[in-house]
């Protein structure tokens, strides 16, 4: 019997203390790094052979930026490498020169944002681009042995 007192006693005191801290825990703050649409955009990207570069095409509706980033389960992480500021319009064979290498056979995300108006790429100023609901965004694979990516 004083076992099952103790338990019962043990588990309410738990509970109170998972109540208090959720009643007095600080609201998590909303988050400002919503994608925007800005009337279209695309990317395409095929897996890459260059460690230090990244060749794709893209189609820009709004002036902005291409970031490069490893992906982390499908997010990105913070980018590697970004293109300069790019002005609305088509562009085929555009080259990104990154920061630091990319990671044979490991994933990345070619990402399309939006210029804030300063003209510099700052990640998490600069707001993803979303067509249709959906973030422009392509992923791609680190591999050197492939010989589909830049176009000579």
């Amino acid at each position: 019997m004083e076992r099952s007192t103790a338990t019962i006693i043990g588990s309410l005191f738990a509970l109170i203390g998972i109540g208090v801290y959720f009643l007095y825990s600080v609201p998590a703050p909303e988050v400002g790094y919503l994608p925007v649409d800005v009337g279209g955009g695309s990317i395409e990207v095929l897996n890459q052979p260059y460690l230090e570069i990244v060749g794709l095409d893209a189609n820009i509706a709004a002036t902005g930026f291409i970031s490069i980033h490893p992906s982390l389960s499908g997010a990105p992480r913070a980018p590697i490498g970004a293109s300069d500021l790019l002005q609305p319009g088509e562009y085929k064979n555009l080259i990104i020169q990154l920061d630091e290498n990319m990671l044979p056979g490991f994933r990345y995300i070619a990402l399309l944002t939006a210029d804030d108006g300063d003209g510099i790429f700052e990640a998490g100023v600069d707001l993803p681009v979303k067509t249709n609901e959906e973030t422009v965004r392509m992923d791609f694979i680190a591999d050197p042995e492939s010989s589909e990516g830049i176009e000579e």
